[in-house]
């Protein structure tokens, strides 16, 4: 499916008549790991072209901003970015991503902050996996290190770990420890069980990617049912899947919002 057939299909869908009838849709869309808000604007035009307010701040996970705060102000950030898209209007909140901005909309669910639903595109980065784990396991047993002897706020290098290809970021050993520790707020294993029931649940992931397996055996049956909760292989890639998803998705938006 190309963009203009894309967009062609989304508009045909009947949501943006019912989200301007009670009042529009506020959508926190975050980028993944290295990427930008630029990144996810197909995304992120769907959902406005559907009627929904759409904010895409730049993450600290961003090319430019590489882990600059720890998780927690992260999730601040996304705290911050829907009272703009409230005090806009926006009556209802929905949170997702792409790859580690779908991470992170898990855990920002997981922290019970009021939200109407959470989709996840295409999730990743996963430290509490085994081949992610030993990446940068290196990084972590380093950042322990820094923090016990109270060195948390000094910066050092690290290893991440993206689609399978590793490199060296320079953080500070908290902020690098708060995404990266198996166990921690970047754990999507323990974001899931987390998420409060009645939160609904969006997941997409692409029919080739490697955590297929891993999102709908472990990740997706861990978050309290819901009859409106929504699993998906879309058609794609780590990259082309999320596109491909979209028209699920914005059917799925719609229904929350009616």
């Amino acid at each position: 499916m190309n963009r203009r057939q894309l967009l062609a299909l989304l508009s045909s869908l009947p949501f943006a008549g019912a989200a301007r009838a009670e009042g529009p849709t506020g959508v926190v869309l975050m980028h993944g790991k290295q990427s930008r808000p630029s990144d996810v604007s197909d995304i992120a035009n769907a959902l406005k072209g559907a009627g929904c307010k759409v904010a895409t701040p730049e993450m600290p996970w961003s090319q430019r901003r590489e882990y600059d705060v720890p998780y927690a102000a992260a999730l601040e950030e996304v705290e911050a970015a829907w009272k703009d898209l409230a005090s806009g209007g926006a009556q209802r909140l929905l949170v997702g991503g792409h790859s580690l901005g779908a991470n992170g909309a898990l855990a920002y669910a997981a922290s019970g902050r009021p939200l109407a639903g959470v989709f996840a595109l295409s999730p990743g980065h996963v430290p509490e996996g085994s081949g992610f784990r030993r990446d940068v396991a290196s990084g972590v047993q380093k950042a322990q290190e820094m923090v016990a002897r109270g060195a948390g706020e000094e910066k050092a290098w690290f290893p991440d770990s993206n689609q399978g290809r590793t490199r060296q970021v320079r953080t500070t050993a908290a902020a690098y420890l708060s995404y990266f520790d198996p166990q921690g707020q970047g754990s999507m294993t323990r974001s899931c069980r987390q998420i409060p029931a009645g939160v609904p649940l969006f997941m997409a992931v692409g029919e080739s990617e490697g955590i297929l397996p891993y999102a709908r055996e472990k990740l997706f049956p861990s978050v309290p049912n819901h009859d409106r909760s929504v699993f998906i292989a879309a058609a794609g890639d780590h990259f082309s899947a999320p596109r491909n998803a979209l028209p699920r998705l914005v059917e799925w938006a719609r229904a929350l919002a009616a």
